[in-house]
């Protein structure tokens, strides 16, 4: 279980750290920032849950996973807006 939690650590960073970068230059570096704290504690969350039994990491990959996709949502929002002139 502990090799799964790692591997599916790095393939959810793949994701998560260019959406951060990018929410940190667009949005500035307080929102990354909570962001970025959010999406840590609910990836820890998602390990200790795994770690006990499979079904309790839910909670920790579904809080990443809105975490993730929110700011990946706001950044296509604000970055089309940008190139309309807004």
């Amino acid at each position: 279980r502990r090799y799964r939690v790692q591997m599916n650590m790095l393939e959810q960073m793949a994701f998560f750290l260019p959406i951060l970068w990018l929410t940190a230059i667009v949005f500035g570096d307080e929102l990354a920032a909570i962001a970025g704290m959010i999406w840590v504690l609910a990836r820890g969350w998602y390990a200790i849950g795994y770690y006990k039994d499979g079904k309790q990491r839910f909670p920790g990959f579904i809080i990443g996973l809105l975490i993730a996709n929110i700011m990946a949502i706001a950044l296509l929002f604000k970055l089309a807006a940008m190139a309309l002139g807004y």
